[in-house]
């Protein structure tokens, strides 16, 4: 099951598991664990319901939460760990 974890206070990855996740982070960041995440875990289905994703920057009027959007991923077919969102873009 993919779950969304956060990595730092601006990426979170979508993985099957917290160690799938670092892992992919770190590799494509090329920074160890203790560089790249300052406090990685996964986020609650309360606070993925909370969290608002903007697929169009900055169209700040359709949001749709986590929750949706990693719905929308998953059914899609998207490769796995990916990076699900970042408040850098």
């Amino acid at each position: 099951m993919i779950k969304v974890f956060m990595m730092n206070d601006w990426d979170w990855v979508a993985a099957e598991s917290l160690e799938e996740a670092i892992k992919w982070y770190c590799e494509e960041c090329g920074m160890p664990e203790d560089e790249a995440c300052e406090d990685p875990h996964g986020i609650t289905q309360a606070r993925s319901n909370e969290l608002k994703f903007y697929e169009e920057f900055p169209d700040k009027e359709n949001p749709i939460s986590f929750t949706e959007r990693l719905k929308k991923i998953v059914a899609r077919g998207d490769k796995f760990p990916c990076l699900f969102a970042s408040t850098e873009f």
